[in-house]
């Protein structure tokens, strides 16, 4: 199946989906990742004022990573926390500290930080895709 263009009608604005589609791929690619980078933030920030605050550890290592498919056909940003590395847990630990607030185990409650955050703030995600598309189209 060949790619033709990035499928933006989610924003819901048919003049700028006409607009974006006729533009280069490259050029959709870019612009896309960067309005999408930009609104995940809003989530991001969200999740890190949910987390739970023992260390601060888990706050500081909310991350967003842009995630392309091996074709660059679909592009996209990730909200995550860091790796155990990342977050000095050591390999042989048995949990994953963020995972068991989230999700919680057999004997520490769930606190769920990262559900929230993309539940509550996924109608300003997707407004602020649309709007931050309009930005960088009217920018060329």
């Amino acid at each position: 199946m060949a790619f033709d263009a990035f499928d933006i009608s989610a924003i819901g604005d048919k003049k700028l989906s006409i607009r974006f589609q006729r533009m280069e791929k490259k050029l959709q690619r870019r612009i896309l990742l960067k309005s999408i980078r930009k609104s995940a933030r809003v989530i991001r920030k969200a999740a890190r004022t949910f987390a739970p605050v023992k260390t601060r550890n888990l706050r500081r290592n909310i991350k967003t990573k842009t995630i392309k498919s091996k074709d660059k056909s679909m592009v996209g940003i990730v909200v995550r926390t860091g790796t155990r590395a990342e977050m000095g847990i050591p390999q042989k630990a048995k949990g994953y500290y963020p995972a068991v607030q989230e999700y919680g185990s057999a004997t520490v409650p769930a606190h769920p930080y990262m559900r929230p955050a993309a539940a509550q703030n996924k109608e300003r995600f997707v407004n602020g895709v649309g709007t931050e598309l309009r930005a960088n189209l009217n920018k060329l």
